[in-house]
């Protein structure tokens, strides 16, 4: 899942996965997903926000900074693939600009 701060643009879907904020931050609706949880273990939290990884960190959440991320959509053969087309080159558009490393 990624969470976007703000609305929906019209017209346009994204799929289940793709979540904006509406009026709410991106932020909160990260922290009460992993709050609702049965086991926040499972989730990875992809943010160069060193606070938002910080409370997430303390839902028990895991936490990857966008480099390594990045890196890892990037591999060789046997790395987890994008399944469409594109899905790569947009997730690398998203995060490209973002190499921050919140607390390492």
């Amino acid at each position: 899942m990624i969470v976007f701060d703000g609305a929906s643009p019209a017209g346009v879907s994204y799929g289940p996965d793709v979540v904006y904020s509406g009026r709410e931050s991106a932020d909160n609706v990260i922290l009460n997903r992993l709050r609702a949880e049965r086991d926040p273990r499972g989730w990875i939290v992809v943010t160069s926000d060193r606070q938002l990884a910080d409370r997430c960190r303390h839902l028990g959440a895991r936490i990857e900074a966008p480099r390594p991320f990045r890196a890892r959509l990037s591999e060789g053969p046997g790395a987890e693939k994008p399944e469409h087309p594109g899905e790569l080159d947009y997730w690398l558009e998203t995060f490209g600009g973002k190499d921050e490393d919140p607390g390492r």
